[in-house]
């Protein structure tokens, strides 16, 4: 029904449960946007259940995820998404690399579903690539 729903990291079992009900497709997304600590900005756009944007900003810097990697990201698990980056500067634009990282998919392998991560070098996207269990310890990589 179109409503805005603002939710802080204080909302866990909320942002959980919110997630669940997108990935099973019982409510609708129309625009999810995720605001980090260090003040850069995740926004998933999507239609008719399809992600049709993803970018991540700070200030004037923007990479946008190209949509041949766009098209094959479905289900995500909004609860997992985080930025990652080496940590000796102060935020992600700022560093040599950092990745956007989220869990997506409905089926899980060894209790967990796999990942995906969305790989960005001097501030421009570089690669996608799923980590998907293949035993309780152990995740193998492919590109996405």
């Amino acid at each position: 029904n179109q409503d805005t729903v603002n939710l802080s990291n204080k909302d866990e079992s909320k942002i959980k449960s919110y997630s669940k009900e997108i990935v099973e497709r019982k409510r609708k997304l129309i625009s999810a946007r995720l605001t980090f600590k260090t003040g850069e900005i995740a926004i998933f756009s999507f239609e008719n259940f399809q992600l049709s944007e993803l970018m991540i900003k700070s200030e004037k810097k923007k990479v946008k995820i190209p949509q041949e990697t766009i098209a094959k990201l479905t289900e995500i698990h909004f609860q997992t998404v985080a930025l990652l980056w080496d940590g000796r500067d102060k935020n992600a634009f700022n560093a040599s690399y950092f990745y956007l990282r989220f869990d997506m998919g409905t089926v899980k392998s060894y209790g967990s579903y796999p990942y995906v991560q969305l790989s960005c070098e001097k501030q421009n996207f570089s690669k996608a690539i799923i980590w998907t269990p293949v035993s309780e310890n152990s995740k193998q990589w492919s590109d996405l």
